[in-house]
């Protein structure tokens, strides 16, 4: 029986579908059956009474360079 190989692209599409498509055929070259995308719509994630809260974003050091934990949420999402 073959193994079947799952390629993990992740967030790492950066909302550009483009790139998502690039991901997967740099997947298919590798070798891989299939791609595994993680997207999700941020405010699903986090509710509104949460982003004024001290979360854990707070010690990423990366969040420092967007103006809220939701802009920094929405990097993860692709666009509809």
């Amino acid at each position: 029986m073959k193994t079947f190989i799952i390629a993990e692209a992740g967030v790492n599409h950066n909302r550009d579908i483009g790139l998502a498509k690039k991901l997967v055929d740099i997947a298919v070259e590798a070798g891989a059956d299939a791609v595994k995308f993680q997207t999700f719509k941020a405010e699903e994630v986090i509710s509104e009474v949460l982003i004024g809260e001290n979360l854990m974003l707070d010690n990423i050091a990366v969040t420092k360079n967007y103006s809220s934990k939701i802009i920094f949420l929405n990097t993860g999402e692709l666009p509809t």
